[in-house]
């Protein structure tokens, strides 16, 4: 396995080396948080595009690990296939505990809402997609609607191999998300109406990380209220393949990028 949960920065180093070379316009370190100036998020903008789509990512690490920094190659890819990609850090463990890493990403999605028309970026249509950790917090975002509740309509929620429904076991997570009378706050699942948008669900069935019944359950929900969904299952994929699977290094043995490039576009 190339990417692991500590990924060494030599790794990252090596998946990202394209941006070196890549045309994307990017746009470092822009201060989006109301409650924590050191927040940042990276923008990252085609060109010669005007008023594109927009894809705002949340990445995954246990929510504890992590930084923008780390994917560049997000940014790069979805760029080139025409999207304004937004990548924002947020606030994580030890130093904060649920909610306060949803808010920071709620505070993300205003800022790109009211700004990303600077950055050629159409605010009418922002879609939200997160890997592990970062699909646990977009699907809340989309999900539990105390978050974004001055927020236009989210036009679609790309989840790669989220961790939706689950009770914490183990000490960290327990104290993330506790006491136990606060878990039914965390799961997405509890939140479902029929009022989300689109989503498209994606996971690897090697996956020894999160287990495929934060899939099933979040599935069994939207379809008891109706919800647009489309599940794609990986065979040969495992939790960090999700998202390797978008770097230059792997993207051949995958179809991730192509099938969520296409969700999007609503050919998926």
């Amino acid at each position: 396995m190339f990417l692991v949960t500590a990924c060494s920065q030599a790794k990252f180093a090596v998946v990202n080396f394209p941006i070196l070379f890549s045309n994307v316009e990017i746009t470092k370190d822009i201060q989006f948080s109301v409650t924590d100036e050191t927040l940042g998020l990276d923008v990252y903008s085609p060109q010669n595009v005007e008023n594109a789509p927009v894809l705002v990512f949340f990445y995954g690490g246990g929510w504890k690990d992590g930084s923008k920094d780390d994917y560049k190659f997000i940014g790069d890819y979805f760029s080139k296939k025409g999207f304004v990609v937004v990548i924002p850090d947020y606030r994580k463990y030890p130093n904060v505990k649920f909610p306060t890493f949803v808010h920071d990403a709620a505070d993300a999605v205003r800022w790109t809402q009211a700004n990303i028309s600077s950055y050629r970026g159409d605010a009418n249509n922002i879609s939200l997609m997160g890997h592990s950790a970062g699909a646990h917090i977009g699907a809340l975002l989309v999900s539990d609607p105390k978050y974004l509740t001055d927020y236009t309509e989210i036009s679609a929620f790309i989840g790669l191999a989220g961790p939706y429904n689950f009770d914490p076991e183990e000490p960290d997570y327990k104290a993330i998300f506790g006491p136990p009378s606060n878990y039914p706050n965390m799961q997405v699942t509890s939140f479902i109406d029929g009022s989300e948008p689109p989503m498209l669900l994606m996971y690897g069935l090697k996956d020894e990380t999160v287990h495929i019944r934060n899939l099933n359950t979040l599935v069994d929900q939207l379809e008891k209220h109706n919800n647009t969904y489309t599940k794609k299952i990986y065979p040969d994929l495992d939790h960090v393949g999700m998202v390797s699977s978008l770097t230059w290094v792997f993207k051949h043995k995958s179809s991730i990028g192509n099938d969520i490039t296409a969700f999007l576009e609503k050919k998926l």
